[in-house]
């Protein structure tokens, strides 16, 4: 090697060691930055909530918007809806109702028959005759071909300026009419009283939201021991009928799974309504709106970022749920709770702002349990006629055609035992959602005679 190339190659090889490390210090910068391209092209791709909206936007508007048809329990429709009966009556009853709050222990004592319509001042029970017409038009619009509630409200209520609490005070007042029908010898007519209240709480359920539906519930409370004198005095020539419209009403409940979808779109209009375009809010009607309004703050850019990357995942969490809450009753609970305690992992505060909607399908459950044992009534006293004796359990009935499937998984656990004096206890379990204040069984008494 000469002089000149050892020269030159002592001056290349520092300039290649040089290149050498800076490629070393690339790579060390690529592995440190590596994962934050991946999350910063993660939140990019998340920002496209296009689709989502577009979703909640129709949604929302099918679920809050109507129109809620259901079966009847009559022979044919009435002419009109209910949200049009409401609209001429239930404000008269809210006003009374607010005027009684302070008396309505005692109407809820003779509601449940544990005192006498006699017991109440004259002045309370002049209250109550003045808005027995009213209730009465309440009641028959529960027979309209639709649950559709006045389109102009607001979110939450059943018509604008009154409340749910003014249907359930409606409910007592019907319940009471029904003791008031029975003591005088009317059981046909006791018996219509008594669906037509049992139907106003399902028809709360069906066009209220989880708000409705959880004023059902109350209603099905309030009404149930009414009822369960109306079905024990039904005529048995009558008892075929009154189960098949007993069952009409149970059964157009909206069930778990659609309690929740109905809720979650309630919740994403209010949290993602910053998101919504104006021509988005344009195509939402009145009630859909006023949940908006509700939701629509001022939020700076990077709240309106962190809303977008947070919606997918909560998103998926709900579908979860509401999958969830479509499982048998039996699996409902424990697949709830999997899901909920799965999602306490998720970083994402939204999720973690989300309450457990367990305790509203357990409510929603045992009123449809309550109505469950008001058919066990007149399906053991069919038993009866048709064997001379009373059915041993719950698969007895159900072998003997007098229970359908989904009646038989919600009871398989009731119990049926003979009294002293010959009738049948029919005890079904209740799902508790608060221990302290929730009856864990109902039983009902079905004579022999």
């Amino acid at each position: 090697m000469t002089e000149a190339q050892g020269t030159a190659r002592a001056e290349v090889e520092p300039r290649v060691r040089n290149v050498r490390r800076r490629w070393d210090l690339l790579v060390f910068v690529g592995v440190l930055m590596g994962p934050a391209m991946v999350v910063s092209a993660a939140i990019v791709a998340s920002q496209d909530t296009r689709q989502l909206e577009e979703s909640l936007v129709r949604d929302a508007e099918a679920s809050l918007a109507g129109p809620f048809p259901r079966p009847v329990h009559v022979t044919s429709p009435q002419p009109g809806t209910l949200g049009e009966a409401l609209a001429a009556h239930l404000p008269a009853v809210e006003a009374v109702s607010k005027q009684l709050e302070t008396q309505r222990d005692s109407l809820y004592a003779v509601a449940a028959g544990t005192a006498t319509e006699e017991s109440l001042s004259p002045a309370l029970r002049q209250s109550l005759e003045r808005i027995g017409p009213d209730v009465n038009g309440i009641l028959i619009g529960t027979r309209s071909a639709t649950a559709d509630l006045p389109p102009g409200r607001e979110a939450y209520v059943p018509v604008s300026g009154t409340t749910w609490a003014a249907a359930q005070f409606a409910a007592v007042v019907a319940a009471i009419r029904v003791r008031r029908e029975l003591e005088e010898g009317q059981t046909v007519a006791a018996l219509d009283t008594c669906l037509d209240a049992l139907a106003l709480g399902r028809d709360a359920g069906i066009a209220g939201g989880l708000v409705g539906r959880m004023s059902g519930v109350a209603i099905t409370g309030r009404v149930f021991p009414a009822c369960e004198a109306a079905i024990r005095s039904t005529a048995r020539p009558e008892a075929p009928a009154a189960l098949a419209r007993l069952r009409l009403i149970r059964d157009a409940q909206p069930g778990p799974a659609d309690i929740l979808r109905v809720e979650f779109r309630s919740i994403g209009l209010f949290t993602f309504a910053p998101l919504l375009s104006e021509e988005d809010k344009a195509r939402l009607g009145p009630v859909a709106r006023s949940i908006l309004k509700d939701g629509d703050r001022p939020f700076s850019l990077w709240e309106r970022v962190y809303l977008r990357y947070s919606w997918p995942a909560m998103h998926r969490h709900e579908e979860a749920l509401v999958r969830a809450a479509a499982a048998g009753p039996a699996e409902r609970e424990a697949s709830i709770k999997a899901v909920e305690a799965q999602a306490k992992h998720w970083m994402n505060p939204l999720m973690h702002l989300l309450p457990s909607h367990l305790r509203f399908l357990q409510r929603a459950e045992a009123a449809t349990r309550r109505l469950d044992a008001l058919v066990f009534i007149l399906a053991a006293r069919s038993f009866r006629d048709l064997h001379g004796r009373w059915p041993g359990d719950v698969r007895e009935l159900s072998a003997a055609g007098l229970l359908t499937p989904a009646e038989e998984d919600r009871c398989r656990a009731a119990r049926l035992d003979v009294d002293e004096a010959g009738a049948l206890r029919v005890t079904v379990p209740l799902p508790q959602a608060d221990p302290e204040k929730d009856d864990p069984e109902l039983s009902v008494r079905v004579d022999a005679a």
